[in-house]
């Protein structure tokens, strides 16, 4: 499907496809796009959208062509060629939001809709794009205006009897305020990995049996397996979906720290430079060797998530308490329980629970400063600073909101966030 939409999208597409006769709102016609020579590019279905009344809020017209990528490239050219210009990225949403046909939260919300890593982020995007966070915002402006009015008509006519609410009262309001714009700005870390699936990093010593267990874990060899140490080089990566969950592994240098070859001392420093950005790390080691290296590792990761993984389990042997898993790789056993296991560390398995959600780092960060401006209002009603201050943190909690929503979105501002939306989109 191509999309035209601008103040001349419809006598373009008039142009382009001639012998349609009717282009009437919300309607769909069936026609040839020509070329200038009246050679036929392609059969389409055309279906017009005249402003305000679409997507972007301008004239825009729907051509749906058939997919191959010759008639696709020619029906572009001949829009240029008329008139038109490429989209550059997010560019109809971005119309949208100007045009107020879709607040910039909800042009949040699409975007994850488009680039969800599992079937639970679309679900929370969805709840975003249906207004989840817009409602939690106007929420949250309402009860800070409606606290800083009490407290203006406080400093205003302190000596009139006008009922107000006590200062103990007001303080507990704000805090109340505070702590749920913290709970929201925090859904963002537990939904993060829904929206944009997960790292998982799985490091050990040479031959524990790393490749083997990223062939099983990713379905497939991508790791070359061999009884040699060293083998692994380079970082290995690969995505997957493993029950509806986006997760890319990465297969890293087996660790030993006796090695005289740079290239192999290289390898294992980057695999633990990248264990400390992963979401959770798989601690690979052979059940019938000390653990000193894997320990090691371990020490290394600065609070890391991480799983052991007791490998050579075929053996026989007794396996250490340490261990959260025992697989063997020669007869693929372990591997459903190692699964289920990664996925409850992630928090997969558990529910989705509130209507207050975060969906990007921007809004994350925004709900944690207003959260602080609402506490330090609280803290100054109730300590020494008084009505004053107070009223001065909730005008910059207010600001955030504003900002949260897009009311003084600067265009650097619109430039960043829908640089990363698709073309097209």
């Amino acid at each position: 499907m191509l999309r035209l939409s601008g103040d001349q999208a419809i006598e373009i597409a008039q142009r382009m496809a001639p012998k349609i006769q009717k282009w009437d709102h919300s309607r769909a016609a069936v026609g040839y796009i020509q070329q200038a020579d009246g050679s036929i590019v392609d059969q389409v279905i055309a279906t017009t959208f005249k402003a305000p009344r679409s997507f972007t809020g301008e004239n825009t017209v729907e051509f749906s062509c058939h997919g191959n990528p010759l008639i696709v490239d020619a029906i572009i050219e001949l829009a240029i060629q008329y008139g038109a210009r490429m989209a550059r990225a997010g560019e109809f949403t971005r119309q949208a939001v100007l045009n107020g046909k879709m607040t910039m939260l909800k042009a949040e919300a699409l975007n994850e809709v488009i680039h969800a890593s599992s079937l639970d982020g679309v679900s929370i995007a969805q709840s975003g794009l249906l207004g989840a966070v817009d409602s939690n915002e106007t929420q949250l402006r309402n009860r800070l205006l409606d606290i800083a009015a009490e407290l203006e008509a406080k400093m205003d006519y302190p000596q009139e009897d006008l009922s107000f609410e006590s200062d103990d009262a007001i303080v507990d309001a704000l805090m109340s305020i505070a702590a749920e714009a913290s709970q929201t700005a925090e859904t963002y870390q537990n939904n993060r990995i829904r929206l944009h699936g997960a790292k998982v990093a799985i490091l050990g010593p040479v031959n524990a049996g790393k490749s083997s267990l990223f062939n099983h874990l990713v379905g497939s060899k991508r790791a070359i397996v061999s009884a040699r140490p060293g083998t692994t080089r380079d970082i290995v990566e690969r995505r997957v979906l493993i029950d509806g969950m986006e997760i890319c592994f990465f297969d890293t240098a087996g660790a030993r720290f006796d090695s005289d070859d740079p290239i192999e001392n290289e390898g294992i420093q980057m695999g633990l430079e990248l264990a400390k950005e992963a979401d959770l790390c798989l601690l690979v080691h052979p059940a019938h060797k000390p653990l000193g290296v894997i320990l090691n590792i371990k020490e290394q990761l600065n609070g890391r998530r991480f799983l052991m993984v007791a490998t050579h389990c075929d053996l026989n042997i007794d396996v250490e308490p340490c261990f959260d898993c025992i697989v063997s790789n020669t007869k693929n056993t372990g591997i459903i329980d190692l699964k289920e296991k990664i996925r409850t560390v992630l928090g997969f398995n558990k529910s989705i629970e509130g209507s207050n959600i975060a969906l990007s780092q921007r809004q994350q960060s925004l709900f944690h400063s207003i959260a602080e401006h609402v506490h330090h209002s609280a803290e100054a009603l109730g300590g020494f600073l008084g009505p004053a201050v107070a009223t001065e943190e909730i005008t910059l909690a207010l600001e955030e909101l504003a900002s949260l929503r897009g009311a003084d979105a600067r265009e650097h501002v619109l430039d960043r966030l829908f640089s990363k939306f698709c073309i097209g989109k």
